[in-house]
């Protein structure tokens, strides 16, 4: 498990976003796509599900395999830092409870996670993508964010270390999650 780790996922998502022939490839032929950029074969077996964030306020995330996030690279848009806060949450989950609910309530996730409501307020929306033994989702940013579209003045105080993070703490986010009855 663990076939793509999140530095590869990003590098996918910055030839996605630099060059339109990638992008078409990655939908048209996903798995060979990603072998191809990340320069290695994925083991037998293994599907590769491609899903593009529509224009519209919604965010797609993929929550790893339990037990193999290492580590977490540094923000580089607010997308990011949510990633992040995704990350560092499915880290603190050994019971596979916040894979869960990433399954059936992904905004209640998100927001418990991040302790902010999915960019789009209300009508906006989350879905959460967990990978498995069998499956790794890939996700294309929309095309109006670019990675080195400018972060909010909050999240760059956060990223230099002058403010506090914009996630809850890891054990209030396993804990919240274990209590999906919270979420409205």
């Amino acid at each position: 498990m663990g076939y793509i780790n999140t530095n590869d996922r990003r590098l996918i998502e910055s030839a996605a976003l630099g060059d339109d022939a990638v992008r078409a490839a990655l939908v048209a032929e996903p798995r060979v796509t990603v072998e191809r950029l990340l320069g290695r074969i994925l083991p037998d077996g293994v599907e590769v599900v491609v899903h593009e964030e529509p224009s519209f306020p919604v965010y797609y995330l993929a929550v790893p395999p339990l037990g193999t996030v290492a580590e977490i690279p540094e923000p580089l848009t607010r997308r990011h830092i949510f990633e992040n806060c995704l990350l560092t949450a499915a880290n603190q989950d050994p019971g596979g409870e916040l894979r869960e609910l990433a399954k059936t309530k992904p905004d209640c996730c998100f927001k418990v996670i991040t302790s902010n409501v999915p960019e789009g307020g209300v009508d906006s929306q989350c879905e959460l993508y967990v990978d498995d033994d069998t499956t790794v989702h890939v996700i294309i940013p929309k095309p109006s964010e670019t990675l080195s579209e400018e972060l909010p003045d909050d999240l760059l105080d956060f990223v230099s270390g002058g403010a506090g993070s914009p996630c809850n703490s890891q054990s209030q986010s396993v804990a919240v999650c274990t209590a999906a009855a919270t979420c409205a």
